[in-house]
């Protein structure tokens, strides 16, 4: 059967699977989306802040790049290793109904750097795929959105169903946006992805582009209706599909160590301060290279009693009362409760006790 291809094309366009170059249409290159994933650590291997730590609080870096986002409902969320991989999970501890602004979600954030070739608010905005998946211990229809972080006035919804019990490959579409003026650009978040378990009337709309703040399409299943209903989420990609195939390209593994990398972009542990004191309480302007440039000059704060040494005694960091940091090296004055350093100007170093004892430095979107 012939195709009846349009009679006026212009360079690039897509038609039924082929595309018109140099004057003439020729059959797409790829039968997939490219294989550039965009989502940071899609495996969830990388869990910098909490392990594998159960926690109850909302916006918790389950792992690096994956966090808990509710409202109106008691949950929990964690990383957790299986013999097939890791994953984050979220349970909910008390069911509830979903009546009007309530959530429950997993969010992943992309720093709009990374996100130029989309060409989102341009005629020439690229269709993508999302790839994920997903386990729950109830089935349903659930929600996934892709909003503007920060602005949220751009949303697009689409639904996804699972039966209960078994995990699901799930694959989205995701036509490009050249419609909404405020998609971030630079060293700030852009993409925001929501994974709605649960989601009230206040934030639901129709499948699609939406002008607001959607987190899921009407109707969705309430996945928080039952105390103690878990779900799963595991190897997400996010893929430019300029062709428009609709499939997404095989998941691969990436690296540990690149996506760790990658990861401290944005969040990581410091244990290395090196400096002097300048007088019995502080120290002035220790400093350390941080292990990857990260996206802005980043915060510092307190996490456990990390201490320094002088040659002669350790100090608890009891407080970082200036920060010198830029996003190359972390710098800050440090103090110590109790006149320790005696006597002062002796070199200082901060060292390692474990895991629980460090200075958070922070520049998450």
């Amino acid at each position: 059967m012939a195709i009846n291809f349009p009679s006026s094309p212009v360079d690039g366009q897509i038609y039924n699977k082929h595309v018109y170059r140099n004057g003439a249409w020729h059959v797409v290159p790829t039968k997939t989306a490219l294989p550039k994933n965009y989502i940071l650590n899609p495996t969830m291997a990388v869990s910098q802040e909490i392990g594998e730590t159960v926690t109850s609080a909302n916006g918790v870096f389950v792992a690096d790049q994956w966090n808990t986002q509710s409202a109106g409902l008691a949950f929990n969320g964690q990383r957790t290793t299986a013999v097939d991989g890791t994953r984050i999970q979220t349970g909910v501890t008390t069911g509830v109904a979903m009546t009007g602004g309530e959530y429950w979600s997993f969010c992943h954030t992309i720093e709009a750097l990374r996100l130029y070739e989309f060409q989102y608010n341009t005629p020439n905005a690229k269709h993508a795929v999302l790839r994920f998946e997903v386990y729950g211990t109830v089935g349903g229809t659930f929600g996934f959105s892709l909003r503007n972080h920060a602005v949220w006035d751009r949303a697009f919804v689409a639904p996804f169903t699972i039966a209960a019990n078994a995990w699901h490959t799930i694959t989205i579409p995701i036509p490009g946006d050249t419609v909404g003026t405020t998609w971030p650009s630079g060293s700030v978040g852009c993409f925001s992805l929501g994974f709605a378990f649960a989601c009230g009337s206040a934030y639901q709309g129709p499948a699609g582009w939406n002008a607001g703040n959607l987190l899921a399409p009407t109707g969705i299943t309430n996945g928080a209706a039952v105390t103690n209903t878990t779900f799963y989420m595991r190897n997400v990609g996010l893929y430019l599909d300029p062709y428009r195939t609709g499939v997404a390209p095989p998941f691969v593994v990436p690296s540990y160590g690149q996506e760790l990398r990658r990861c401290q972009r944005y969040w990581y542990k410091l244990f290395n301060l090196r400096g002097g004191s300048n007088g019995q309480t502080v120290a002035y302007r220790m400093s350390a290279p941080h292990p990857a440039p990260m996206r802005i000059t980043p915060a510092g704060s307190i996490v456990g009693s990390p201490r320094v040494y002088d040659q002669s005694i350790t100090a608890v960091i009891t407080g970082l009362p200036t920060s010198w940091s830029n996003n190359l090296a972390a710098e800050f004055d440090v103090n110590n409760a109790g006149n320790l350093f005696s006597p002062y100007g002796r070199g200082l170093v901060q060292y390692y006790q474990d895991d629980n004892h460090y200075i958070a430095v922070n520049a998450r979107m």
